[in-house]
């Protein structure tokens, strides 16, 4: 027997606790925490499995979990964290692409600018010229039997003054379609998802197009989850099990992380798991079937 699974069953035995009292505690499989006390961690179903059921199995007999990775490393499988440049490139990149976003933006808002102005300025001269004729368009009356004295028109003949009204009225209408126009070429953004980089069991995501990010995770048989944020804070880590059994497992799990940059989602059994963002199922990739690493960078619409 390893020293490992010798030190946590003499821990689990202080306790009188026994192997199926156990399962219930942590919910892993009796069979796994024989094979963790026998030291047979390539019986687990991975890398990933092993650390995670010696954690629990731990802290589930009272044994400070950092302090045993730390005193038997030499007898657990090590994984490697993903490299700090690697999150700092992403995250210029991602920057990079907003930052062209805005460009385009503003070169399309002088134009727009500049054809209300010229509206604004052909609207004004037309209303110059209705409410100023010229001279040669006011016709002389015929002379008077009394004493041919040429008659003026009446300027404020009541028809004249209606049709000036009108001609407002429908000048306003014209404005009013136009400035809709304008209004509506605004367009609402729309939710995007789009997988940015790849390597290995490692995927990076990018989130765009929306305020809201929530992330759920169900498993179709068995799958082991962890979700973090950008500071490797912990919001979930266990077992997901869809089929029905003694323990009371969960087949899902989600969190809001609406008000973060970044989620980290890492999924065991990546066969058997559903990911889905805002209600939005995401395609994860085919390979690899076991173990997947995902990473989601948030950036948030303005509002």
């Amino acid at each position: 027997m390893a020293e490992l699974g010798q030190h946590l069953k003499q821990a689990r035995e202080e306790k009188n606790i026994s192997l199926e009292e156990l399962q219930g505690i942590t919910k892993i499989q009796r069979r796994y925490l024989q094979n963790i006390e026998d030291g047979n961690f390539d019986a687990l179903p991975g890398i990933f499995y092993a650390r995670a059921f010696v954690k629990q199995y731990a802290e589930a007999v009272g044994l400070d979990s950092e302090r045993i990775f730390e005193e038997f490393k030499h007898e657990l499988p090590n994984t490697q964290k993903e490299a700090l440049p690697e999150q700092l490139s992403r995250v210029k990149r991602a920057r990079a692409e907003v930052n062209t976003k805005d460009s385009k933006i503003l070169q399309v808002f002088p134009k727009v600018l500049v054809t209300l102005i010229i509206i604004g300025i052909a609207f004004t001269v037309w209303k110059v010229v209705q409410s100023n004729p010229p001279a040669d368009q006011v016709e002389e009356s015929p002379e008077t039997e009394t004493g041919g004295a040429e008659v003026e028109e009446n300027k404020d003949n009541p028809l004249q003054t209606a049709s000036e009204s009108n001609e407002e009225e429908e000048s306003t209408e014209v404005e009013e379609e136009t400035t809709m126009e304008t209004e509506e070429e605004v367009v609402e953004p729309i939710q995007q998802v789009e997988l940015i980089e790849s390597s290995g069991r490692k995927f990076t995501y990018k989130l765009s197009g929306t305020n809201q990010f929530v992330v759920e995770v169900s498993t179709n048989g068995e799958t082991w989850l962890d979700l973090k944020n950008g500071k490797n804070k912990k919001f979930f880590s266990g077992m997901l099990n869809a089929k029905e059994t003694e323990e009371k497992i969960p087949d899902m799990a989600s969190y809001d992380y609406t008000n973060e940059t970044e989620a980290f989602i890492k999924l065991g059994r990546a066969m058997d798991s559903i990911l889905k963002i805002n209600g939005q199922q995401i395609e994860l990739p085919s390979e690899p079937k076991d173990v997947q690493e995902i990473t989601v960078i948030f950036e948030k619409s303005a509002e």
